[in-house]
Formats: C-alpha cells, sequence, structure tokens
C-alpha cells in the first residue's frame, strides 16, 4: 500500500515512535538486548560500538532505498505510459455494449413524447341509420323496421404545435376486462391517422332505438337474429348501449331499465411517439328515449 497523504506519514512516525517506547517495557525488549550483549561479546567488540555500526549501516541502506525510490519514481513520471492493448480493447467492447443498451432503451434518434397532442371536442357526436331487415321478400335493400342505430362519436382531433401529423393513432374503450379496439370512422382495422388541422371520429358504442337521437345518414340492414331482440326489448324501453370492435363485432353491452342505469368507461387514445389521453365516458340511460355519453378528460 502507497501513502501519498503527508499527514498519514506524519501521523504514522508518531504512532512509530509510540510503539517503540512501549516495545522496549516488553520482554521481547529484554530479550533483544541480551542478543545484542552476547552478539558484541562473541565478536569482541563493545556493544555501543556495535549498536553505532549498525545504526550507520541502517542508516545509509535507508537513504539509499530513498534515493532509489525517489529515482524510480522520476523516471516512471517521465515516461510515457504506453496503452495496453488488451484493455484498450476491453474498454471499447465495454463502451460499445454500454451504447448499444441505451439505443435498444430509447431507440437512436427518438425525441421525447409530447404532451397535449391531442384535442377533444367539448361534445360528443351523435349519427343515426334507419335499420332494415334483410329477409324481406321483393324488396330492393332490404325492409324498414321501425328502429334506428344511434352511433355515439368521440371527435379527436390534432393539436401538435409543430403541425406534424398523428400517425397510428388507436382509441380503445373498456369498463370490464380486456380494453376494445374500437372503429375509426373512415380507417379500417382500428388503425388511423390525424393530419394538422383535422379531426377523427371514434366510435365509442350506439343504441337502437325507435327515434332518431343524431342526424339521418342513411340505412343499414341488420341480421334477423339481433332484429328479434330489438323487437322485444325497445317497446319495454329496454335499452342497449352496444360497444363494438373495429371489425364491427359486438363485445359488450350497458343496459338497464328507464330511471337506472349510470355506467362509466375508460377511454384511452393512444399514437406512435406521443402521450397518450385518457379519458372517463360516462352513459346515462336515465332517458330511455334519448340517452346522454359525455367524456371528461383525465390527462
Amino acid at each position: 500500500m502507497r501513502f501519498r497523504n503527508p499527514i498519514f506519514g506524519i501521523i504514522s512516525f508518531i504512532a512509530f515512535g509510540l510503539l517503540l517506547q512501549i516495545f522496549k517495557e516488553t520482554s521481547w525488549a529484554i530479550f533483544v538486548e541480551r542478543l545484542l550483549e552476547e552478539a558484541a561479546h562473541s565478536l569482541h567488540i563493545e556493544r555501543a560500538a556495535m549498536v553505532a555500526t549498525l545504526s550507520q549501516v541502517l542508516l545509509g541502506g535507508g537513504l539509499l532505498w530513498a534515493a532509489l525510490y525517489f529515482a524510480f519514481r522520476v523516471g516512471k513520471a517521465e515516461r510515457p505510459i504506453q496503452p495496453d492493448p488488451t484493455i484498450e480493447i476491453a474498454r471499447a467492447h465495454t463502451e460499445a455494449i454500454r451504447a448499444q443498451t441505451e439505443v435498444l432503451r430509447v431507440g437512436p434518434g427518438k425525441k421525447q413524447p409530447d404532451s397535449n397532442a391531442f384535442s377533444l371536442s367539448p361534445t360528443v357526436h351523435c349519427e343515426c341509420y334507419e335499420l332494415l331487415s334483410s329477409g324481406a321478400a321483393n324488396t330492393p335493400g332490404g325492409k324498414p323496421t321501425g328502429l334506428y342505430r344511434n352511433f355515439y362519436y368521440l371527435a379527436i382531433g390534432n393539436a401538435l404545435p409543430d403541425g406534424r401529423t398523428i400517425r397510428r393513432l388507436r382509441v380503445t374503450v373498456s369498463m370490464v376486462g380486456e380494453p376494445v379496439v374500437t372503429r375509426l370512422k373512415s380507417f379500417h382495422d382500428g388503425i388511423g391517422e390525424i393530419r394538422h388541422g383535422e379531426m377523427v371520429l371514434a366510435q365509442l358504442g350506439s343504441i337502437v332505438s325507435d327515434e332518431m337521437i343524431g342526424p339521418y345518414k342513411g340505412q343499414i340492414i341488420a341480421q334477423d337474429s339481433d332484429l328479434s331482440g330489438y323487437r322485444h326489448n325497445v317497446p319495454l324501453g329496454y335499452v342497449s348501449f352496444e360497444i363494438e370492435s373495429h371489425s364491427g363485432k359486438r363485445e359488450f353491452g350497458l343496459a338497464g331499465w328507464p330511471g337506472e342505469g349510470l355506467w362509466p368507461m375508460s377511454v384511452i387514445a393512444s399514437a406512435d411517439d406521443i402521450l397518450s389521453m385518457q379519458l372517463r365516458a360516462f352513459v346515462d340511460l336515465t332517458d330511455g328515449k334519448k340517452p346522454k355519453v359525455s367524456v371528461s378528460q383525465l390527462r
């Protein structure tokens, strides 16, 4: 061990002196004294002369060791250090692993996600389609059923300040169980994009009623198996808010009798390289004729 601190060296010398004084009071000191006397007697010289000679030898040896050590340190400091190829290769390999790990963690050139990238319409948009029966004979396009499917949409806009397009937008709806990737109007597979200044309609759900709740948009054909249930429940005032996936498959429904039924749902809008928008949707089925759907933004 090398002691580079001069204060530590001074403390070491003081401690050595104290230990030497303690050593003189022990039986080992008496043993050393007798050993020196026996050696002086066998050499036929005085003990004091022998101690003086040994002191000169030890002092000269110490001075010689100090000179050699100082010369070695000076020569080593002036001599340029040659890099060890093995150490350099290991160091470069470690830096490469660290750089690769950083790329895998954040991605090459990836920007920090943008916050508040989405804008949200204050109201939920509703569109109405007349339901037609597919089993009507000699009726082009189907037979009117007196029922209407009202689709509720959430209007999501692009609020990025630099005019970039929001890409790979996806909206999920969930209440209990796995989130459902809902349909984006004018897009397929539940994936869309929003250019600057535009909005996308994300379907929250739909209600079948005997009244038009939203603006009339056209006609759609319903399956006869579904119509039998609507014809039984709607006249009784039993309404259902149906959530469908982007493929049009019914995933689950929120149902209730008139005067009851306030259902909360979790809605999340996400896209590439931006922070998601988390919403809470409330489906109020108190009024069976005109149910209300509202949305509040969490973050």
